[in-house]
């Protein structure tokens, strides 16, 4: 792996207590540690997380967020099309993100269509016009943004697996997209979110245009994310 990669854990509300999110805190410090990685993980993630459940993008968060905080993510699934009830919009969305940007914080903006069958250029284009909006060149590279084909989320009754080599297209779609509608000089920083696991990690990640991924429940499993993990070690 020539490029470095950007790994985000989500841990969304799977996480019961701040036991098991020490657990897992614990398990990959161990690994990074055994492996002479000079990083470790902050506790910051478990505080916020257990005291604001399934915080992905709340708007209270943005006025009070715990002082260390980096990144905030934008425009999840769970949040756009939620089980119950109605899901924010990508004006919405695009509120946060400026409001994020504003108090220097890295927006990680989810974007990706819900249904296969659908024309996902066509849709990924006008769902990123309305999530950008007003948006201007620097601080649209200043996001890192996320294809999350949400038919792909293994949390879904009928979700089918995406092809690695798919997912590469629709990035460069996004990546060529972006960098021509608000004249980029560099491209931007997208990752690859769809139900990420040891099984399929090295095939996306090996991916050139695929900037990193997003974890959500295999994140949350310390022996699958620490497999996840010893898997992009062996490819460096």
């Amino acid at each position: 792996m020539n490029k470095e990669k950007l790994i985000v854990s989500n841990w969304k509300n799977y996480i019961a207590n701040q036991a098991q999110a020490q657990e897992i805190l614990d398990a990959v410090n161990d690994l990074l540690e055994s492996r002479g990685e000079n990083g470790e993980l902050s506790e910051l993630l478990q505080k916020s997380h257990l005291e604001n459940s399934a915080f992905l993008g709340v708007q209270d968060l943005l006025d009070d967020y715990p002082a260390g905080l980096q990144y905030v993510i934008l425009g999840h699934s769970s949040k756009r099309w939620p089980t119950v009830g109605d899901g924010e919009t990508s004006v919405s969305i695009n509120s946060k993100i400026k409001r994020s940007l504003e108090k220097e914080l890295t927006p990680i903006v989810c974007i990706g269509e819900k249904d296969k069958g659908v024309d996902a250029e066509d849709f990924i284009k006008n769902q990123i016009n309305k999530t950008f909006a007003g948006l201007t060149p620097d601080q649209v590279q200043n996001c890192i943004i996320v294809y999350e084909p949400v038919w792909a989320i293994s949390g879904n009754p009928d979700a089918q697996a995406d092809n690695p080599i798919d997912a590469s297209n629709k990035i460069q779609i996004i990546r060529d997209y972006i960098r021509a509608d608000w004249d980029l000089e560099d491209d931007v920083m997208v990752l690859y979110g769809g139900s990420v696991s040891s099984d399929n990690v090295v095939e996306f990640i090996s991916k050139e245009n695929i900037a990193g991924v997003l974890i959500g429940r295999a994140s949350t499993q310390k022996e699958e994310f620490s497999g996840i993990l010893n898997k992009l070690f062996a490819m460096q």
